[in-house]
C-alpha cells in the first residue's frame, strides 16, 4: 500500500499521446479537442493537473490530495475515469465510434425517413425516434441499423434508449440486440 503511495507521489500517473491530426487546447476549466471528424471539449476535474508537451498529455494528481488515503484513492479513481474520457474524446474526433443494432424476429424491421428512425417491432403501432443531430444512422438492411457518432457516451445513451423499447426476450432472443452481444437463452418447457 505504501509502495503505491510513494509511486503516486513521485511519478506521473498517466500520459496520452496526441495523434498528428488532433489539436488540443487547454484553459483553466476546459480541454478543447479539434480533429478531422469534429470538435469536442471536456471539463477539467479540480484535483487533477494537466500538462501538454511534445504531443503528449500528462495527467497528475495535485499534491493536496496526498494528505488522506481515502481522499487519495477517490481522486485516483477520478483520474482513471478522466484518462478514459480523454482517450475516448481523442478516438472520437479522429475516427469516431460505430455500433450496430439488429432487429431479430419475424417481421421486425427498421427504416430511416429524413431524420426519423422508424421501427416495426410487433406492436400495434410503429416506434418512431427523432435522430439527434450529432448521430448518423444508416440501415444496411431492414433489420441491421448502424450508428455513428464522435461522442461515445452520447451514442450509447441513444442506442440504449432505442433498445429499451424491445430488449431481446429470454427464450428466442427476439428484439433489438447489439451486433456482437451474446445472449444466454433459457430453455423452453419440455413436453
Amino acid at each position: 500500500m505504501s509502495n503505491l503511495l510513494n509511486k503516486m507521489k513521485n511519478n506521473i500517473i498517466y500520459h496520452i499521446s496526441i495523434p498528428k491530426t488532433v489539436e488540443i487546447l487547454k484553459d483553466e476549466n476546459f480541454i478543447y479537442f479539434k480533429g478531422p471528424k469534429g470538435n469536442s471539449c471536456i471539463l477539467i476535474l479540480q484535483n487533477i493537473n494537466i500538462y501538454i508537451k511534445n504531443n503528449l498529455i500528462f495527467l497528475l494528481l495535485k499534491p493536496s490530495v496526498f494528505t488522506n488515503r481515502k481522499i487519495l484513492f477517490k481522486n485516483f479513481n477520478n483520474l482513471s475515469l478522466f484518462y478514459k474520457l480523454i482517450v475516448n474524446k481523442i478516438v472520437g474526433i479522429s475516427n469516431g465510434f460505430f455500433s450496430q443494432l439488429e432487429c431479430k424476429g419475424l417481421g421486425f424491421k427498421a427504416k430511416i425517413e429524413k431524420n426519423l428512425l422508424i421501427f416495426k417491432l410487433g406492436f400495434s403501432h410503429k416506434l418512431i425516434f427523432l435522430i439527434p443531430p450529432k448521430i448518423h444512422v444508416f440501415c444496411s438492411k431492414s433489420n441491421n441499423i448502424i450508428f455513428f457518432c464522435i461522442d461515445k457516451q452520447y451514442l450509447f445513451e441513444f442506442m440504449m434508449k432505442v433498445r429499451s423499447y424491445k430488449k431481446p426476450d429470454k427464450y428466442k432472443g427476439k428484439g433489438l440486440k447489439f451486433k456482437f452481444e451474446l445472449l444466454q437463452l433459457k430453455e423452453g418447457k419440455k413436453v
